[in-house]
C-alpha cells in the first residue's frame, strides 16, 4: 500500500488527488467522516484519495489528553504513538488508494533545521512571543500555542513558557516545524487536503501550507450545535475552501451568505425557518433553574440597573481560531473588558462562565482556567457592580428575562439572544456575526466606547428578531443527516468499518445537497450590521492608526501605523512642536530608482505630513514625503521614532509582529513574480531590527541590511547577523 517517494513526484502518473491529513487521536468518528466525504468527492470530481501517515514525533504531539495537569511534565509518547499509527493505517487502508508516509519527507537536514530554529530561541519566552513564532511564512507559534492550550485544557495566565526539550510546549513547536517542512514537499502533488478542523497543530498547519500553495481545503465536520446527539447519527457538514481568510471566517455549518441574504430578503415567505428557530430555542432553553427574583437577591442587583451579561468561552476552545477577533488572546479580552466595565456604574455586569468551566469538569485545567483568572482580576480591582456567575445552577435561559445586552467573542448567543429581542455584541468578523442581527465591533477603541455607553442601546425591532430566528432555523437545516449505524459492514460496530455499497446509496441520495453545501460562500459586502454604533458611540480615537487614510482600491497598507501610540504622548507632541519650530522639516523626495519628482499615485498619509506613494514611472512604493537626512539621527535618538512609529513596544514584541506581517506580505508579493530566491541578492536600507532581512534569508536569498538605529541593530543581531549600523547610501 505504501507509495514510494519517487512515484509520488512523477507527474506522469498523477490524477486529481485529495490527501487526508489526520494525526494524533484516532477516533472512529473522524474516520467515518473522512470515508463518507471521500465517497462524495470521488463522485464529485473523480478524485484519487490518499492519506497521510504521520511519523511518531508528530503523531505524539497531536495527542489530546488530560492525563497530567503538570504543564512541564514529560509524556511517554511511544506506546500510544505506535498504537495510534497502527490503528490509523488499518482504518485508512480500507478506503484510500495510497498511504503517504511522512517519514519519507523528513531527512537529517530537516532535523538540523528544526534543532537550529529551536536552539536560537530563549529558554523562557512570553506566551505572546511563543504564539507569534513564524517558520518560512507559516504561523507555527499560533498552531502550537492552540494545541498547547488544548492539550492541558489551559486558560488564564500561566506566565512565561519554559522551552524544555521533552515537554509539551517544546514538542508542539518541534512538531509544528516538522509539519511545515513535510507539508511543503508533499502538497505540491495534491489538489485538495481533507481535514476535520482548521485549528490545532496538524490540521491548522497543513491548511496554512495548502493555502500558501494555492491548494484547496475540504473541511469536513459534524453539527456540533446539537446537544448530546446519538452516537450513531452524524450530521455531516463540509466546505471546500480556497482562501485562508474565508476558512477562518466561518465554520462549514454556516448556511452560506447568499442563502442567508435570500432568506432575510423574503422573511414573510420563509416562516418555516422562523418557526424552526423558535422550536429549537424553546427546546434548548426549556429548563429553568432559578427565577429572576432569586438572581437579584443572590447577586445583590439593584432593581433600577440594567444587566449586561458577558459570556465567556471554554478557556482552551480556541475561540479566536474562527472569526478574526481583533483581540489577539482570550486573556486580553477578559482583562480589557473588566478594566472598562468597572468604570460604568450605570450597569450591573455579570460574567457568565461556560458550563464546562464549572464543577471540576475534566475538560478544564484545575488551576489555569477562566474562573480562576477572573477571580484574580476581581481581587486586584474589586467592584460592587461586577459579579461572576460561577455556578452551574444558573444557565442562559434563567438570565434571558432580565438581560439588557449580551457580549461574546463568537458564541452561539450571537443568534440566541437576538432571537429573544436582546442585543448581542460580537467581537469577531465571522461565525454568526455581521449578518444584520448583532452589534459587531471592529476594533478595541470602538469596543471600549461601546462599554461606556452600553445603556443607550435600544431593543431590537421585530424584523431583526425574525432575522435571528430564521438564521437559527436555517443553521440547523444545513447538514446531511446520516445514520452511520446503517452503514456498518459485516464486521459491524466493533471494527467501525463501513460498507462501500451502503455509502454509495447515501451518495446517490444526497449528492446534489453535498455539491451545493461545499461551495457555499462566507461573506458578502452587501450585508451590513443593522444596529449602527454611531448613535451611541462617539467617533473618536487616540490611536495613531486612525490618522492614516487608505486608498479604497488598495488594501496592502492596512498595517501602516499598526503599532503606533497615542497621538497625545509626550514624544508625539514633542515631534509636532519640533515641526512648528522648524527644528524638523518634512520634505518631498524624488524616486531613488528613476528620479521621478511629480507623478505619484497617492496611497496614505499621516497628520504630521508623512506621505506614502507609488511612483507612476517605475512602480516603487515608498515614503517619499519624509524627514531629510540631517533630521534622522535626532529623530531616532530622541525616542520619538520608537514612540510614534512603534507604539513603544519592546524590541522583542515589535520584531515578532513585524516579522509576522513582513513574512506574509513580502513573501506573497515576490512569489507572484516567480523569482528564484536562491539567486537573489537583497539589500534592505532602513532594515530596523532585520525582520524583513530574516524573512528573505529564510526564502534562500543572500541578504544584507543597514539601519541608523543602533539599538535596533544591536537587538536584531542577536537573531540575524547580516545587518549593520550605517547609511547604506553612503557606501560605494
Amino acid at each position: 500500500m505504501q507509495l514510494s517517494k519517487n512515484s509520488i513526484n512523477d507527474n506522469s502518473i498523477m490524477n486529481k488527488r485529495i490527501l487526508i491529513v489526520h494525526s494524533g487521536f484516532s477516533s472512529w468518528v473522524h474516520f467515518n467522516i473522512y470515508e463518507i466525504n471521500a465517497f462524495f468527492m470521488k463522485r464529485y470530481g473523480n478524485y484519487k484519495i490518499d492519506a497521510l501517515i504521520c511519523n511518531k514525533a508528530v503523531t505524539a504531539c497531536d495527542f489530546q489528553t488530560t492525563g497530567n495537569v503538570e504543564i512541564y511534565h514529560r509524556h511517554d509518547w511511544q506506546k500510544k504513538c505506535e498504537t495510534c499509527i497502527q490503528h490509523t493505517k488499518k482504518r485508512l487502508t480500507s478506503f484510500c488508494s495510497e498511504l503517504i508516509y511522512q517519514d519519507l519527507y523528513i531527512d537529517d537536514t530537516d532535523i538540523k533545521m528544526v534543532d537550529s530554529f529551536l536552539n536560537a530561541l530563549p529558554e523562557k519566552i512570553t506566551q505572546d512571543y511563543y504564539a507569534n513564532l513564524n517558520f518560512k511564512g507559516i504561523e507555527i507559534g499560533k498552531r502550537a500555542y492552540e494545541s498547547f492550550q488544548y492539550f492541558l485544557k489551559l486558560g488564564g495566565s500561566i506566565g512565561d513558557i519554559d522551552l524544555i526539550p521533552g515537554t509539551v510546549a517544546y514538542e508542539f513547536l518541534s512538531s509544528s516545524i516538522l509539519h511545515v517542512i513535510s507539508a511543503k514537499k508533499i502538497l505540491k502533488n495534491y489538489d485538495i487536503i481533507m481535514i476535520n478542523d482548521i485549528g490545532q497543530t496538524s490540521w491548522g498547519l497543513w491548511a496554512d501550507v495548502a493555502f500558501a500553495y494555492n491548494k484547496k481545503v475540504l473541511l469536513c465536520d459534524v453539527n456540533w450545535l446539537l446537544n448530546n446527539p446519538p452516537l450513531h447519527y452524524r450530521e455531516i457538514t463540509s466546505r471546500l475552501y480556497d482562501d485562508a481568510y474565508e476558512a477562518r471566517l466561518r465554520h462549514p455549518l454556516f448556511p452560506g451568505i447568499h442563502k442567508v441574504n435570500y432568506i432575510f430578503s423574503k422573511l414573510s415567505e420563509n416562516q418555516e425557518y422562523i418557526n424552526k428557530g423558535k422550536s429549537i430555542l424553546s427546546n434548548r432553553f426549556s429548563e429553568k433553574r432559578i427565577n429572576e427574583f432569586d438572581i437579584h437577591n443572590k447577586y445583590c442587583i439593584p432593581p433600577n440597573k440594567k444587566i449586561v451579561v458577558i459570556f465567556t468561552h471554554l478557556c482552551w476552545d480556541n475561540s479566536l481560531t474562527f472569526g478574526h477577533s481583533f483581540f489577539n488572546s482570550y486573556k486580553k479580552w477578559l482583562l480589557t473588558t473588566y478594566n472598562e466595565i468597572i468604570k460604568n456604574e450605570n450597569i450591573f455586569w455579570l460574567f457568565k462562565l461556560h458550563p464546562y468551566e464549572l464543577g471540576n469538569h475534566k475538560h478544564v485545567h484545575p488551576q489555569y482556567n477562566t474562573l480562576n483568572y477572573l477571580k484574580k482580576i476581581v481581587e486586584e480591582k474589586p467592584s460592587d457592580n461586577v459579579k461572576l456567575v460561577d455556578t452551574p445552577d444558573i444557565n442562559t435561559s434563567d438570565l434571558i428575562p432580565l438581560m439588557h445586552t449580551g457580549i461574546t467573542l463568537a458564541g452561539t448567543v450571537s443568534y440566541e439572544l437576538p432571537s429573544y429581542g436582546i442585543n448581542c455584541i460580537t467581537l469577531s468578523a465571522g461565525l454568526h456575526s455581521n449578518l444584520g442581527f448583532t452589534i459587531d465591533v471592529k476594533n478595541e477603541d470602538e469596543y471600549i466606547q461601546l462599554l461606556k455607553n452600553i445603556e443607550n442601546l435600544t431593543e431590537l425591532d421585530d424584523r431583526t428578531k425574525k432575522m435571528a430566528l430564521a438564521y437559527t432555523g436555517l443553521l440547523h437545516s444545513n447538514y446531511i443527516s446520516i445514520n452511520v449505524e446503517e452503514l456498518y459492514g459485516e464486521e459491524g460496530y466493533e471494527t467501525k468499518k463501513l460498507s462501500s455499497e451502503k455509502i454509495e446509496k447515501y451518495v446517490d441520495e444526497y449528492f446534489d445537497e453535498f455539491s451545493e453545501m461545499i461551495h457555499r460562500k462566507n461573506y458578502n459586502p452587501l450585508i451590513q450590521n443593522k444596529n449602527s454604533l454611531d448613535t451611541i458611540v462617539p467617533i473618536q480615537s487616540t490611536n495613531a492608526h486612525r490618522k492614516v487614510k487608505i486608498d479604497s482600491t488598495l488594501n496592502l497598507l492596512v498595517d501602516i501605523y499598526r503599532y503606533a501610540s497615542n497621538k497625545n504622548s509626550t514624544h508625539s507632541i514633542s515631534f509636532r512642536n519640533s515641526l512648528k519650530k522648524g527644528l524638523y522639516s518634512i520634505q518631498n523626495f524624488s524616486c531613488p530608482i528613476c528620479n521621478n519628482e511629480y507623478e505619484w499615485h497617492p496611497i496614505a498619509y499621516s497628520v504630521e505630513g508623512f506621505k506614502w506613494n507609488i511612483c507612476k514611472h517605475c512602480g516603487l512604493f515608498q515614503l517619499n514625503c519624509r524627514l531629510p537626512k540631517n533630521n534622522m539621527n535626532d529623530f531616532y535618538e530622541s525616542g520619538e521614532y520608537t514612540d510614534i512609529c512603534t507604539g513603544g513596544l519592546i524590541n522583542e514584541t515589535r520584531f515578532m509582529l513585524d516579522y509576522k506581517v513582513t513574512a506574509r506580505l513580502i513573501t506573497a508579493l515576490l512569489k507572484r513574480l516567480k523569482y528564484d530566491f536562491s539567486q537573489m541578492n537583497i539589500l534592505d536600507i532602513g532594515c530596523g531590527a532585520g525582520s524583513t532581512v530574516l524573512a528573505m534569508k529564510e526564502l534562500g536569498a543572500t541578504v544584507k541590511g543597514y539601519d541608523l538605529d543602533s539599538q535596533k541593530i544591536q537587538f536584531g543581531q542577536s537573531i540575524i547577523k547580516e545587518i549593520e549600523i550605517g547609511d547604506a547610501l553612503a557606501y560605494d
